[in-house]
């Protein structure tokens, strides 16, 4: 089925586009584009675009919109449960408490924020893309940490399991006026296909990000070389994430052709600073990949924040005087490296909220001797030691500038072993895939969003 017809499929079965007598297409918007006269798709998604260049659709217009509706879809709360409800079906979390009560607080969250129309459009774009087998990356930014974009399908990381605050990318959005949209990859959509579905135009979807990325596309591709010469292997998706033998290659100073991991020539020679950095902390599962890769960043480098991590790893780990600390940085041998770590200190210690709790951590490089007094305050209301206090804040103060954004670090990282199983596992095929999609216009990128 090519892409148009495959899309045109897709809105006729959600509803959201009817076919008439003449075989012409009837779409109801608000603003004045109601009239029932044949259109082409071309056209259809054409004023689509236009309505949200205009940038003056509300929750009233949205309400109006999907009012014209069947009655089960009118309410954009209600689609976005059912979809919701659905994901959580099909990855088996209907039971888990933890789960449901944190989808819950994210459902609670986009709609007080009049914010569903934004996760119903990236979900049905990623819908699309699932159904065509478009190729795309587990998702990008702190939209990794929300539970409610995995279940849809928008990303395919479970924030869950990797330890990724909600408030994180709550606390993103509105400090951009809910204006920074949900970015997700995709990969091998080349600029005529998009010009085709959306009228030869530009893209200007003010809630939609578009990266387009080549590993995606690679991954893909090694997998259908691997399946068309009757190897048994698990799609990406399904890749152990601490297969011993990709640490094995990591740590030997091997990240040739790995995602992140090798030099940005067209060679593909990485850095000799990489290799002695892999070297010399010997990663040996997906944890202290993360961590590498958040902390191969200049910020930190300059830091020495990589140094003080790998000496920390070899010595057993960093001790703190507090229960508090020793808890949110178990998982980077007491180093504080991200600012999810840095969220659960201030929220323990000071008592602010995870949303309040990144806004101050914002605010320290800002106004340091304001969020200095705020975070005291707290600390003293919730009867902290002042030496705990003392020294959290000192932790806060060193290393909280250089905190990173760890739901990103995930996605990405879960590329990086991709590519680096298929790199140890299937060198050939993985060389075969690389050249066959090519480097013409797209681009490498690092843990960098």
């Amino acid at each position: 089925m090519r892409h148009v017809d495959a899309l045109v499929w897709h809105l006729r079965k959600n509803g959201w586009i009817r076919t008439g007598r003449t075989a012409g297409f009837f779409w109801e918007l608000p603003h004045g584009i109601t009239c029932a006269r044949p259109r082409t798709l071309r056209g259809i998604l054409a004023e689509l675009r236009d309505a949200w260049r205009r940038d003056d659709w509300g929750k009233q217009e949205w309400d109006a919109f999907f009012a014209a509706l069947p009655p089960q879809r009118r309410s954009l709360g209600r689609m976005l449960r059912d979809a919701a409800a659905a994901g959580m079906r099909e990855k088996n979390l209907v039971g888990n408490a933890a789960a449901e009560a944190r989808l819950e607080q994210e459902l609670r969250d986009v709609v007080r924020l009049g914010e569903e129309a934004t996760f119903l459009w990236a979900f049905g774009v990623a819908e699309f893309l699932r159904e065509e087998s478009i190729p795309r990356g587990p998702g990008r930014g702190a939209v990794c940490g929300s539970l409610l974009a995995y279940v849809l399908g928008i990303t395919r990381v479970n924030p869950l399991a990797h330890g990724l605050l909600w408030e994180r990318f709550l606390a993103q959005r509105s400090l951009r006026a809910l204006h920074g949209g949900i970015q997700f990859d995709l990969s091998d959509l080349c600029w005529d296909q998009i010009e085709s579905r959306y009228g030869g135009e530009g893209i200007e979807l003010r809630k939609l990000g578009f990266l387009f990325l080549r590993a995606p596309h690679e991954i893909h591709r090694a997998f259908e070389l691997l399946r068309d010469a009757g190897v048994d292997c698990p799609c990406p998706d399904q890749l152990p994430l601490d297969d011993p033998k990709v640490y094995d290659m990591l740590s030997s100073g091997h990240c040739q052709n790995v995602f992140q991991l090798h030099g940005w020539d067209a060679e593909y020679h990485e850095p000799p600073i990489v290799r002695d950095l892999l070297r010399t902390l010997q990663p040996r599962n997906f944890r202290e990949l993360v961590a590498f890769l958040s902390l191969f960043r200049p910020p930190a480098l300059k830091a020495g924040l990589i140094d003080a991590y790998i000496a920390a790893k070899h010595s057993g780990g960093i001790h703190h005087q507090s229960l508090v600390l020793n808890e949110a940085l178990a998982e980077t041998y007491g180093v504080l490296i991200y600012q999810e770590q840095a969220m659960q200190i201030v929220h323990r210690l000071a008592g602010l909220p995870h949303l309040d709790a990144y806004r101050w951590i914002r605010a320290l490089s800002l106004c340091p001797r304001e969020a200095a007094a705020i975070f005291l305050q707290g600390c003293r209301k919730l009867r902290c030691a002042t030496d705990v206090a003392a020294s959290a804040l000192a932790l806060l103060q060193a290393n909280g500038p250089c905190a990173y954004n760890k739901a990103h670090a995930v996605a990405y990282g879960i590329m990086t072993c991709q590519t680096a199983w298929l790199e140890v596992h299937h060198p050939d095929v993985e060389k075969s895939a690389r050249e066959e999609v090519g480097t013409e216009g797209v681009h490498h990128e690092r843990a960098d969003g």
